[in-house]
């Protein structure tokens, strides 16, 4: 997953190309999703082992992500990303250690016990604009209290997703935690995998211009072959 991290100053004028001065200023930051979305694949497993030699190999290569893993599905899931973190501690990695669960207070709670960096979360976008609004408060609730007992994290959410969601909610979220202040990284997922490379730039850039104070991430997936 890259992430494009817009100029902090000032906001590119959609309607304008792109100067050099402003690609210099854009940065991509790397999300490697390997040991949550490997062990997707029926029967596969990673070991604690595996893991750390994963997560070394990230190290190495200039990773600066690593998602460990879906603590709020199971206790023993939760204890290997906690070990994971740990190790990366001690070893004092420069690759941050994030772990993924559903944007609700008792995933959020598992999520930082762990003792990774970084909180991510999924959201599913309800297509009642009214409902939205209400999400969207309550999600920036939850937010500030994670914010609060992790004042160093970069909280990342993925809103699911971008190929059956209306252009109009996903203008209102980014809007939204461009003021909220307590969101680090709003990740705009197609997880169906319906959408054509030309329709994912397309979004991609159109929401990159409204963005000013959080940054966005893209994340696909090739379930029908469109990547």
């Amino acid at each position: 997953m890259g992430i494009s991290i817009p100029p902090r100053k000032t906001m590119a004028d959609p309607n304008t190309k792109n100067s050099g001065t402003e690609k210099k200023d854009r940065k991509i930051l790397i999300i490697d999703e390997t040991l949550r979305e490997g062990m997707q694949f029926h029967g596969l497993v990673f070991s604690l082992e595996q893991r750390i030699k994963i997560l070394e190999f990230q190290e190495n290569l200039g990773v600066d992500v690593c998602q460990t893993g879906y603590p709020p599905a199971l206790d023993q899931e939760a204890e290997l990303i906690t070990k994971l973190a740990s190790h990366a501690r001690k070893n004092k990695f420069k690759i941050r250690t994030a772990a993924l669960g559903r944007a609700l207070p008792g995933d959020a709670k598992i999520i930082c016990r762990t003792g990774v960096d970084d909180p991510h979360f999924h959201f599913h976008v309800n297509d009642s604009t009214e409902r939205f609004a209400q999400s969207l408060e309550k999600l920036d609730t939850l937010f500030s209290s994670v914010q609060r007992e992790l004042p160093q994290a970069q909280i990342s959410l993925a809103m699911l997703d971008i190929g059956k969601t209306q252009p109009g909610l996903l203008d209102a979220c980014v809007d939204f935690f461009n003021n909220s202040g307590h969101l680090s990284i709003l990740s705009l997922a197609d997880t169906s995998g319906i959408m054509a490379p030309n329709q994912v730039r397309d979004q991609i850039s159109r929401l990159t211009h409204r963005s000013n104070q959080i940054n966005l991430a893209i994340h696909c997936h090739n379930d029908m072959g469109m990547a």
